[in-house]
């Protein structure tokens, strides 16, 4: 993505939001560890989707997930496991008798 004509805080925020996937973190816990209000990154990020800078995450997304039968627990009960993406890593939803 170019980073002609955008302000100095889109280009921070950008460059924060880098920083955030790498360190594997959400948008607040990063803000929260470096002394950065959240909502600055948030609403810089929003600006550079409305003008289509950024991808739109908000567009629809299929109405399937993959799901993988695992074995069951020792005491060979049935249990659901579901393997959630969301940005920026999946996420493992705990293990429940269905």
């Amino acid at each position: 993505m170019k980073n002609e004509g955008m302000t100095e805080l889109q280009r921070q925020a950008l460059e924060h939001l880098g920083k955030a996937r790498q360190e594997g973190l959400s948008i607040s816990a990063y803000a929260r560890a470096h002394g950065i209000p959240a909502q600055r990154i948030f609403d810089a990020v929003a600006r550079l989707r409305r003008r289509g800078a950024l991808p739109d995450h908000s567009v629809k997304r299929g109405k399937f997930i993959a799901v993988k039968i695992a074995p069951p627990p020792i005491n060979n009960a049935p249990v659901c496991r579901m393997l959630v993406s969301v940005w920026p890593r999946p996420i493992e939803a705990r293990r429940r008798a269905c």
